[in-house]
């Protein structure tokens, strides 16, 4: 056999195993980290478990309006429930830490807030990792009050799509609107909910 033959099997045989040396370190190293995750909150084959499964301590957020959500009973991030005067319109929107439209929009949604205070506005956290959820809220500095669902009861009770982020109105209790979109600027999602109320 001719030694430039020999020396191609040779470097392909190394070339192999070091290959199959350095798959394994690749992946356990990858395992290691932070899942990526999805905009599927309902898989939990691929939800990140970098955080803990309980909710931020209370006081580091703002109370909630102690408010009916299609009869879910959901714990406020970080804060506690607080008995409110009942106002006949309520906005809600389901974002999850991990979603980075989600980190754009509420910002939106607090100044939405502060700007029709004829409307409850809240957020509901639809991943079980609250403390990451209230950390987003906290870096974000944004004073929406937003509850914890990581058992997603209310997607569930209402039958939603397993996408985030998506904006719900509700007059008087019942259901009128749903927006699985990103909102941009506050002037787009007034447009939205002026849709649903005529």
């Amino acid at each position: 056999m001719r030694p430039e033959i020999r020396w191609s099997i040779l470097g392909v045989i190394v070339i192999s195993v070091v290959v199959l040396l350095t798959v394994p370190m690749m992946l356990r190293s990858s395992d290691d980290s932070t899942p990526t995750p999805t905009a599927n909150p309902d898989d939990s084959s691929t939800s990140p478990t970098t955080h803990s499964e309980i909710a931020a301590p209370p006081g580091s957020r703002p109370d909630c309006p102690d408010i009916d959500l299609a009869g879910t009973s959901l714990e406020c991030l970080g804060g506690h429930r607080q008995p409110v005067a009942q106002k006949h319109m309520v906005v809600v929107n389901l974002w999850a830490w991990w979603c980075a439209p989600c980190r754009e929009e509420i910002p939106l949604l607090s100044s939405y807030a502060d700007h029709h205070p004829e409307y409850t506005v809240v957020g509901v956290h639809v991943d079980s990792a609250g403390d990451a959820g209230a950390d987003m809220l906290n870096d974000l500095g944004t004073s929406l009050a937003s509850f914890q669902d990581g058992a997603q009861q209310l997607a569930l009770k209402l039958g939603l799509p397993k996408v985030v982020p998506i904006t719900l109105v509700f007059r008087d209790g019942h259901q009128v609107g749903m927006f699985p979109q990103v909102f941009h600027s506050e002037e787009e999602l007034d447009k939205a909910i002026d849709s649903v109320l005529s």
